[in-house]
């Protein structure tokens, strides 16, 4: 499995030294890594489209600081309402996940309530 980790400086938080993204797309994975958490503070964006994730525990709703996030095409069949919790969410892709994807249009009115969009695409 490879993946894609992307450092980027950040100069709007002079706290956070760097914004991360990691991609973990096309890795054959069933359930999210931990690699994941343990960057927790710094991700900011995250693909893991194209495996066979089926459901997303509860200790990935704290990954707030995501502003983009790509988990089209799993095999997820519901999200949490707790993906509200991602306030900085700018782009969210869920599409190719039967019921899930269903709930996009939701997930779009709520986050553009708070001032954030969601798209079908990346």
């Amino acid at each position: 499995m490879s993946v894609a980790l992307r450092l980027i400086k950040c100069c709007t938080h002079p706290r956070v030294l760097q914004s991360e993204e990691l991609d973990y797309s096309h890795s054959n994975l069933l359930e999210i890594p931990t690699d994941v958490y343990l960057r927790a503070k710094s991700l900011v964006a995250l693909s893991l489209n194209a495996n066979a994730i089926r459901n997303l525990p509860y200790e990935f709703f704290s990954l707030t600081k995501l502003s983009h996030l790509d988990i089209s095409d799993n095999d997820l069949e519901k999200v949490s309402d707790l993906i509200k919790n991602f306030g900085h969410l700018k782009a969210l892709d869920l599409s190719k996940n039967g019921k899930a994807y269903c709930l996009l249009l939701y997930f779009s009115l709520s986050l553009t309530t708070n001032k954030n969009t969601a798209s079908g695409i990346l």
